[in-house]
């Protein structure tokens, strides 16, 4: 991956101290390019072993100078455009398209990419990110000036931009609102731009727009399942490209597992290996908890062209331990709560020489979707005898007794809405799970909620390991499918994620393919690890009783919800374990770590 950085501002004081913070390479990239002039600077940083971008750059003060973080597919029509396009790479492709395209040019890029445009004549900047997210735009506005990062901590160096704290964000994630401003960060003074948006720097003024809307599909429903093996299939291996050493991250699900199956499927023709990483217990495991080496066995005896690697860490190991490398690396807390093993994943993969890594996050958002609300879609469509027969076939596959049937998909989403109409505190999210699938989809899709997620592990793993992480499930095809696929095709004689199951046949294994479980998350000893770590948690909390972090986060909560967590398996398992121990201790010890580092709360 690349970062790049660049400041618009007329202050040659600023220029030249913004330059001077910079010019050291952050961690292991290098500076590639820089351009100043004086009224803007930019800048891009690029491993060693990147490819270049396909030319010399530019000085003309008259043309669009452009620097860029992206992972391109095909872009629509440019090989039409410009003849040579396709030859090209990285941002080399970018600025033919950017000088074809202008303003629109995110609307006709296929894949994932962040970009900035200056005009030294017009002194105007453009930044643009991709619909999905995952290579982050960061800025701060001043007075005169505008000052932008993809890498947070390079507007952190700079002296001009304040470093505190945005106690909004810490609530917000705390309360797990979904209505928290997409823009917001963890510091006042500086936001993000969202996915799918632009922005225009004109004249000390900005403007930010969103360009991406969900398009329609057109679904003939006898070749839909077809249709999204196809898609499936073209996402993951576009996101092989470019790749020599190619590692999954193999949970044992369904999405893990059907990425696994393409990607070794595609390398045996080429005569090539592919990694897994997996997460399971330490052999010799007595505890109550389970794993899912029985469904990894299955997809490993299917392709003979895996080598696994199993990561069974001591039940000792925290579960903050990868939190403070995280901190150091992105600059505010990760979306997770298995740093520790994506440490470890990490650490494997730069050991083996690891430089694409193909992750099945949001699978179960979008291709594998896995929530509720098909039956509540077809009555409110008056199909009456289909939903009976959905209610018969789940009885039969014992998926609950006819009380809980009713309960949760009938009683349920009538109280979710009583209380959504009594404001009464998470019901938005409690309505939310009862909403048509495609509404669900597209509030999942909406800027500022899958793309937190990717944001931080993008950068987490190139950063920390040299490795770029990718999401085939999150393709933007896929997820705009998804979004166009009748409730019904959704789920099928009882059975959830039936599109996904039968696109999937003669891919995965059908152990796999058919479970009906969910199986345990990607650590299945997380409550282990936190009740071994109690007395040294118990011990922080107690030296620590006055921090300023327990104005924000229930200390006395956090301390009760700590004492009750029990080892067990993932149906024993306390929301407090997740929401209140793990969320709440990772953001009062990135509020410690910022403030040993000179930044000040709200």
């Amino acid at each position: 991956m690349s970062i790049f950085a660049g400041l618009a501002c007329s202050d040659r004081t600023r220029l030249r101290e913004v330059a001077a913070a910079w010019e050291s390479s952050p961690r292991e990239h290098e500076i590639t390019w820089r351009w100043n002039t004086g009224a803007a600077l930019l800048y891009q940083w690029d491993r060693p072993r990147t490819v270049g971008d396909g030319g010399s750059r530019t000085e003309n003060p008259a043309a669009w100078q452009i620097v860029a973080d992206c992972r391109l597919n095909d872009p629509e029509g440019l090989s039409e455009a410009v003849g040579s396009a396709k030859r090209l790479d990285g941002v080399a492709l970018v600025r033919v398209a950017f000088d074809a395209w202008h303003d629109t040019t995110p609307e006709k890029l296929s894949g994932e990419f962040a970009l900035a445009a200056w005009h030294p004549e017009r002194r105007e900047l453009f930044l643009g990110r991709d619909a999905i997210g995952g290579h982050p735009i960061f800025y701060h506005r001043f007075e005169d000036g505008l000052v932008f990062a993809t890498d947070l901590p390079l507007l952190l160096r700079l002296t001009f931009v304040p470093r505190d704290l945005n106690e909004r964000m810490v609530m917000t994630t705390l309360r797990r609102d979904p209505q928290r401003p997409v823009s917001s960060t963890y510091y006042k003074a500086i936001e993000l731009l969202p996915a799918g948006h632009i922005l225009w720097y004109r004249g000390n003024e900005a403007a930010i727009r969103r360009w991406s809307q969900p398009q329609a599909v057109e679904i003939r429903r006898p070749d839909a399942e077809d249709r999204l093996r196809a898609e499936l299939t073209r996402a993951v291996e576009e996101r092989m490209g470019g790749g020599e050493r190619i590692a999954v991250h193999l949970s044992g699900g369904l999405d893990s597992s059907a990425i696994a199956c393409i990607a070794a499927r595609h390398l045996r023709q080429e005569g090539r290996r592919l990694l897994a990483f997996s997460s399971v217990l330490p052999s010799g495991w007595s505890g109550p908890e389970t794993d899912e080496r029985i469904h990894i066995e299955a997809v490993l005896a299917q392709e003979d062209n895996i080598d696994i690697h199993w990561v069974d860490l001591p039940v000792e190991h925290s579960p903050f331990a990868g939190c403070q490398q995280g901190f150091e690396l992105l600059g505010q807390p990760a979306y997770t709560n298995v740093s520790h093993i994506e440490q470890q994943f990490g650490l494997l993969g730069r050991e083996f020489g690891v430089d694409v890594v193909l992750s099945g996050f949001g699978g179960d958002f979008f291709a594998s979707w896995r929530g509720q609300g098909v039956l509540q879609a077809l009555l409110r469509e008056g199909r009456w005898r289909q939903t009976a027969s959905e209610f018969l076939a789940m009885h039969r596959q014992g998926m609950g007794t006819w009380q809980r049937l009713v309960r949760q998909h009938l009683l349920g989403p009538l109280r979710a809405w009583v209380n959504a109409q009594g404001g009464r505190r998470g019901s938005e999210l409690q309505r939310l799970a009862f909403r048509h699938p495609r509404e669900q989809m597209r509030f999942v899709a909406e800027p500022g909620r899958v793309e937190t997620v990717l944001n931080a592990e993008v950068q987490f793993f190139d950063r920390g390991f040299g490795q770029s992480i990718r999401f085939p499930l999150l393709d933007r095809r896929v997820v705009e499918f998804m979004q166009s696929v009748p409730a019904d095709e959704l789920q099928r004689h009882g059975e959830t994620r039936s599109l996904f199951r039968r696109a999937m046949k003669g891919i995965l294994p059908d152990s796999v393919r058919l479970r009906q479980d969910k199986g345990p998350a990607f650590d299945p000893a997380i409550a282990a690890r936190v009740a071994a770590s109690r007395e040294k948690l118990e011990d922080w909390a107690t030296r620590t009783a006055e921090a300023p972090w327990w104005r924000y986060i229930d200390r006395s909560l956090f301390l009760r919800e700590l004492a009750a967590v029990r080892p067990g398996k993932r149906d024993d398992w306390r929301s407090g374990l997740f929401e209140t121990v793990l969320m709440g201790g990772i953001l009062a010890q990135f509020m410690e770590w910022a403030i040993e580092h000179g930044d000040r709360t709200a």
